[in-house]
């Protein structure tokens, strides 16, 4: 997807609870440093960039939920 803003991503979305899912799933892309995010204002649009896209997620290095 190369470089896209959050509210880009959500726009679709109904519902609040499916925003933080997204949210929480960039958070940890993130941290297995797939993703690059960032904030150019306070209160401004996050910014998401692509770092690999080319390699596979392993899914080893996930956290698995066990709620």
């Amino acid at each position: 997807m190369g470089r896209l803003t959050f509210r880009a991503l959500t726009e679709n979305l109904e519902s609040r609870i499916e925003v933080i899912v997204h949210f929480l799933a960039l958070l940890e892309l993130c941290k297995l440093g797939l993703i690059d995010l960032g904030q150019g204002t306070t209160f401004g649009d996050v910014q998401i960039e692509w770092l690999d896209a080319t390699s596979l997620l392993d899914l080893g290095r996930v956290d698995s939920y066990e709620g």
